[in-house]
């Protein structure tokens, strides 16, 4: 997955991610409210409950509050973004949902919800890997224009784009450790604290963003020496590009395969836990989550 901010930070600051985000004026949050209000007060359609059954990774294992609150989340994520279809798609209320439930899994443990991709205001949808320009910087005073093949992007304070085939196969496969989605909306969501990603993610504090360094940069050393070696692992190699892409990546496996990730990476997957506010895997433990999942895709 090929990102708009692939000149990734190593530095990483101390500081919070997710600062309180300004009171929108008291006449735009008035309005604001009562649309929602408006759009909540009607029954979730039931057609888009079987959207997030088929596309959601592990939407089985909410609890009824869980997914309640998705509900309402992909409602008012869908309703206050711009959505455009690309290349030849047409866009459909599955695809919508497909991609808001799933990013909206991110933030189910914040009060904010879909509030914190307040600055991902458009989303783009290809039918499938699409072409951009792309420019390479070559020493200090050449620059290689081009083009190159991409899944998807997150831009700041921009469009998140994204390739439907592959958001689609997030749900189908679920359990890989790979989702698109996840992916472009963790970027977002790196993005809150500043102008650009670096791979700090919404830290509540500044001990956790020392342990957050800790133990990123060990599993950023780990997934060197496996590639080196050419040894396979739950995260995907292109963790690896920098911290940025690594946060993104471990989100992926964090909600996508959350057991296999608790099994091996543990320091990680508490880090992650604490973070998002969520225990993914405890959730899959539950046991009506797992009488439900017999017959869903994926294990995790």
């Amino acid at each position: 997955m090929s990102q708009s901010h692939d000149n990734c930070i190593s530095a990483i600051s101390d500081r919070r991610i997710l600062p309180s985000p300004q009171s929108p004026a008291p006449v735009f949050s008035w309005l604001r409210n009562r649309r929602r209000r408006k759009l909540l007060a009607a029954p979730f359609p039931a057609e888009w409950v079987g959207y997030l059954q088929t596309h959601v990774p592990h939407f089985t294992a909410l609890d009824e509050r869980e997914r309640r609150r998705l509900y309402d989340d992909v409602r008012i994520f869908i309703a206050e973004r711009h959505w455009e279809g690309c290349g030849s798609l047409k866009l459909t209320p599955e695809i919508q949902v497909a991609i808001a439930g799933q990013a909206c899994m991110l933030t189910l443990g914040f009060d904010e919800g879909p509030e914190l991709f307040r600055r991902a205001p458009t989303v783009l949808v290809y039918p499938a890997g699409y072409r951009a320009a792309e420019e390479q910087a070559i020493g200090d005073h050449m620059t290689l224009h081009g083009e190159a093949e991409r899944l998807g992007e997150a831009w700041h304070r921009g469009p998140v784009v994204m390739s439907w085939e592959d958001a689609r196969a997030g749900g189908t496969y679920a359990g890989d450790g790979h989702n698109l989605v996840f992916h472009e909306f963790a970027h977002v969501l790196d993005m809150l604290g500043g102008d650009s990603a670096d791979g700090v993610p919404p830290l509540a504090d500044r001990k956790m963003a020392d342990e957050w360094r800790r133990v990123m940069e060990r599993e950023l050393a780990r997934l060197h020496s496996a590639i080196r070696h050419r040894q396979r692992t739950l995260l995907d190699d292109y963790g690896a590009e920098c911290e940025t892409e690594f946060f993104a990546v471990a989100t992926e496996c964090f909600f996508d395969a959350p057991r296999d990730t608790r099994r091996e990476y543990p320091e990680l997957y508490d880090l992650l836990r604490r973070i998002y506010r969520q225990d993914p895997a405890a959730r899959l433990e539950r046991p009506e989550a797992k009488a439900s999942a017999q017959s869903g895709p994926g294990t995790g």
